[in-house]
């Protein structure tokens, strides 16, 4: 019974190994046709416009307080939090 069930196993992850092998030959087989005289067009002297949403988590990420949390690695010899004992 043992033998039966560990044969199971492993014939199902040689499926699944296979598979994904399969998937992967067929995925890079398929790749997109890029003609050879493409033109990109850039226009550097317009700014660029970024769009920021003003939502609170966005505004924690913007801001700076929380560099003040932890010391610096520098000013650990004279922290008395992270002070060798």
């Amino acid at each position: 019974m043992k033998k039966a069930i560990v044969r199971i196993l492993a014939t199902l992850g040689a499926i699944y190994l296979i598979a994904i092998v399969a998937t992967v030959v067929v995925l890079q087989s398929r790749k997109p046709h890029v003609p050879r005289k493409t033109i990109l067009e850039v226009n550097l002297e317009t700014p660029l416009t970024e769009y920021v949403p003003n939502g609170a988590v966005t505004m924690i990420g913007l801001s700076d307080w929380w560099r003040d949390l932890e010391p610096s690695p520098r000013a650990w010899p004279r922290c008395r939090r992270f002070a060798m004992r």
